[in-house]
């Protein structure tokens, strides 16, 4: 989900910023969950999450976009990345000038995950922000996940654990056992510790967690919807977590600065170490 709410993002904000029509129907499993695509209205902006009027037909034409490529009808383009470089690499599409210049003279059917505009999403990010806000029944419950890790507290660090997948992701890299989390958990602690200050950690997984691996840390966790614990990662004072897109939604949304762990025995030595994204 937090790969294409990037993916959307870098569209929106590069449409906004050159001024086209976007049509984005690739979003369709997620968007109960936000307020624009919920409802389809995107601020008087013309963008939609729908190809025809209620969104009928979505994937059958996209499916059929996508077989056509080349042979588009007129006035049409099939925009491939890789047909630019077929290494793993983003795509800034506010630095492509043949882009700029397609999209406002064709209809471009652009396809590939790494299309970005990260300029853009850190100019136009109050509008993002906006934009996908959970939708009220979300919000309020992400509200109360965080407004409860306050209590009593001057720091709520979030804490990111995600396994599933990660055990066969790059052969295992970052599937972090407890062990991992409970030391860095630990070293930030020690640096709360060390100026005075209350913390609690609250911790965002879909894994099940034996909550006494965490000894006498201040812990708060309880299995959420996903949307809940994304949106209470938004409302910490730090994130810390594996590389993903999950955690790194939740620092770009909520301002909050993030540390990842792709290196397990690099220590925090600093809240320095924590950094804002975009």
């Amino acid at each position: 989900m937090c790969n294409r709410l990037f993916h959307f993002s870098s569209f929106i904000a590069n449409a906004i910023e050159y001024k086209y029509k976007l049509v984005y129907p690739c979003f369709d499993e997620y968007e109960p969950f936000f307020v624009a695509t919920s409802t389809n209205d995107f601020q008087g902006y013309p963008i939609s999450v729908n190809i025809l009027k209620g969104g009928v037909f979505n994937n059958l034409i996209v499916k059929y976009l996508n077989k056509l490529k080349n042979k588009l009808p007129f006035g049409m383009v099939y925009h491939d990345i890789k047909d630019y470089d077929d290494r793993v690499q983003l795509f800034q599409m506010n630095y492509d000038e043949e882009f700029q210049q397609l999209v406002h003279s064709k209809t471009v059917v652009a396809h590939g995950w790494l299309y970005r505009d990260e300029a853009n999403i850190r100019k136009h990010k109050p509008i993002i922000r906006q934009l996908f806000a959970p939708v009220p029944e979300y919000k309020a419950k992400a509200d109360a996940v965080i407004a409860k890790a306050r209590e009593n507290v001057d720091y709520v660090i979030g804490v990111h654990i995600r396994r599933g997948d990660y055990k066969e992701f790059l052969d295992g890299k970052f599937f972090y056992e407890d062990t991992v989390y409970l030391n860095k958990m630990r070293e930030v602690a020690a640096l709360m510790d060390a100026q005075g200050k209350t913390y609690r950690f609250l911790i965002c997984s879909n894994e099940k967690l034996d909550l006494a691996v965490f000894g006498n840390l201040p812990v708060s966790f309880e299995p959420r919807h996903f949307i809940t614990d994304l949106y209470a990662l938004t409302g910490c004072n730090y994130i810390m977590g594996p590389p993903s897109t999950f955690s790194l939604w939740a620092s770009y949304y909520g301002d909050v600065p993030l540390y990842t762990i792709d290196d397990k025995d690099r220590l925090i030595l600093t809240l320095n170490n924590f950094n804002l994204i975009y």
